[in-house]
């Protein structure tokens, strides 16, 4: 089973992955390690980082099945993961392809919070030591610019807005969705 959280950057991914990780056992293959592998060597941004950071997915997804890994959380910032947004749905219809091809399946998970939340967890310092996004006024132009907020057109996906919920709550939540 894979279990694919997305939403916009301080949505709550990694802590919910986290939490959810210590309840099933499931390893995190969380999207930062391959997006900061691919910027250190092309610009972040660009077409080539764009299709190394996805070819890494894609090796790294096709590793844990060739292990024959039970379950696998992945994180992901659908809509701006992939080359300025635009070929996420390509990836997804890959990696989803590889997957059921398997005999596994894929959980669609969206997480979200109010923009006021976002914006203060986004300044959290414990951000930093994983390359994430730190800044308010970018991570604000960048959910206008790529619409962070909508889910993955053409897939089947539980959301839960993290505002309120606790990571705990939310694992909760999704395990009972996965039936893991």
């Amino acid at each position: 089973k894979l279990v694919l959280l997305y939403g916009p950057p301080a949505g709550g991914k990694l802590t919910v992955a986290k939490e959810l990780a210590r309840k099933t056992g499931y390893p995190i293959f969380h999207n930062h390690l391959t997006a900061n592998l691919a910027s250190a060597i092309f610009p972040s941004g660009t077409r080539a980082y764009s299709d190394l950071a996805e070819e890494l997915r894609i090796t790294c997804l096709r590793a844990a099945i060739h292990n024959r890994l039970r379950g696998l959380i992945m994180t992901f910032a659908y809509g701006v993961e992939t080359y300025k947004g635009k070929s996420d749905n390509r990836f997804i219809k890959r990696m989803a392809r590889i997957i059921r091809r398997s005999g596994g399946e894929v959980y669609f998970v969206r997480l979200t919070a109010s923009p006021q939340e976002l914006s203060r967890r986004v300044s959290a310092p414990k951000r930093r030591k994983d390359g994430k996004l730190t800044n308010p006024r970018l991570l604000k132009y960048i959910i206008r610019k790529y619409r962070m907020y909508r889910p993955i057109p053409g897939i089947q996906s539980m959301t839960v807005d993290t505002t309120s919920v606790s990571p705990a709550k939310t694992a909760k939540l999704i395990r009972q969705y996965c039936r893991i």
